[in-house]
């Protein structure tokens, strides 16, 4: 097994969105324009802004059968676009 050099500290020192909520991975957020997602990390997006990475299912209809597939999205930290960080899935996604 390696050593951690600064890795885990970074992990656990994510960015807080407008709001003030602070990230953890593997936690829930709720985006008002994703819906109910798992925060997986976070990256630098294309324009230099820092982003929390984020796994969301979308559902959809497809020919009378809903169709799920998980999308990876990109939200950035600073546009407050997170209004709810949960620990537990005892959120229910509409």
């Amino acid at each position: 097994m390696g050593k951690r050099i600064g890795v885990y500290k970074y992990i656990h020192a994510l960015p807080r969105d407008a709001y003030g909520n602070r990230y953890h991975i593997g936690g829930r957020i709720l985006s008002q324009k994703f819906g109910l997602g798992t925060v997986i990390g976070v990256a630098r997006g294309g324009d230099g802004r820092t982003c929390v990475v984020c796994n969301f299912r979308a559902a959809y209809r497809e020919g009378g059968v809903v169709v799920s597939k998980w999308r990876t999205w990109l939200v950035p930290a600073e546009e407050g676009v997170a209004v709810e960080v949960k620990e537990e899935t005892d959120v229910e996604a509409r």
